[in-house]
């Protein structure tokens, strides 16, 4: 390769465009542009970080980490996980490697090296919904659980963060415990897989604040046998508690780089338009905005430095009744 056509892939790399598979694609075409993987900077194998706001490039991780178990690459697996923030982002490795490449030593023992995913076996679907914020920040406090812990996920789903869980109980306090401890807000829900789909749909990738935005915006006034005035009130608080929590979210979200993240969807109701099914791809001020919740785009408006100008996020500011 001529070395014009080598700095011309070079920038093209260290744009951030090409995305996980291209750039593995394109640096293998001279041994200067391999040596880019090893580049953690965003000039080499770090300009991958931004694209990670797409949830599909999210998704292609799983790809790129099946296939390193599948070639037990432990080098490719270690340098994956070395870009910003991977770490502890994609759960149970260790056991996914275990189950389904038994075989892979060297991953297998650059994993155990890494260390488990935080998990705490004595947290049962039930237990969680006995929680107390008390209660969290205690377990925390004597180490029995820790604020980035996963839970075995249900609706097919194969793990999930504890705090997307607390959100999805409506739990806001013992929710805003876990971050207040550290939690991290740059993880995500993710739907069983098998070998020959590696990648979860797009549609199955939730992080913690889009869970909250949708939670907020569908939530409902309580059990039908409390009295009007009781649900009422309870509405009111849960709602409260809810922005409360959503306002230190997105401030950790900005810090942790993930508040731009986008996922399409969610697990409510979507817009029918024409007889069809539809949601838009965007980020939780997009879906707030596109639930027409004005308290929550008013939240996050304050935390974000830009304004949404994608698909359907500006029309619902204009238009929505309750915006």
């Amino acid at each position: 390769m001529a070395a014009k056509d080598s700095d011309i892939l070079s920038v093209l790399i260290a744009n951030g465009i090409l995305g996980l598979r291209k750039f593995c694609l394109l640096s293998s075409v001279s041994k200067n542009l391999l040596a880019l993987r090893d580049d953690l900077s965003p000039l080499g194998f770090g300009s991958l970080c931004p694209g990670f706001s797409d949830p599909s490039e999210r998704g292609e991780v799983c790809r790129f980490l099946a296939n390193a178990f599948e070639r037990d690459d432990a080098k490719a697996l270690q340098r994956i996980l070395a870009l910003k923030g991977m770490a502890g982002r994609y759960p149970f490795l260790l056991r996914q490697a275990l189950q389904d490449h038994p075989r892979s030593n060297k991953c297998i023992e650059f994993l155990m090296l890494c260390g488990v995913t935080p998990y705490c076996a004595d947290l049962s679907d039930q237990a969680v919904g006995t929680l107390t914020a008390a209660r969290v920040t205690q377990m925390i406090r004597l180490k029995v659980l820790s604020p980035d812990s996963f839970c075995e996920g249900g609706r097919g789903e194969k793990m999930r963060p504890l705090l997307n869980t607390l959100i999805g109980n409506n739990q806001f306090q013992e929710a805003e415990a876990l971050v207040v401890a550290g939690a991290r807000a740059d993880i995500c829900n993710w739907h069983s897989h098998n070998r020959s789909n590696v990648t979860p749909p797009v549609e199955a990738i939730h992080t913690p604040l889009h869970v909250l935005v949708e939670q907020i915006a569908f939530n409902e006034s309580g059990p039908d046998e409390l009295s009007v005035g009781e649900r009422g009130r309870q509405y009111i608080e849960q709602r409260k508690q809810g922005l409360s929590l959503l306002g230190l979210l997105a401030r950790v979200s900005k810090q942790a780089g993930c508040l731009d993240w986008t996922q399409k969807g969610g697990v409510k109701p979507v817009l029918v338009f024409m007889g069809a099914q539809w949601s838009p791809e965007c980020t939780a001020l997009g879906m707030a905005c596109f639930y027409q919740d004005v308290e929550v785009v008013r939240v996050l408006s304050e935390v974000t430095d830009r304004v949404e100008g994608r698909g359907v996020q500006l029309p619902f500011l204009v238009l929505g009744a309750r915006c």
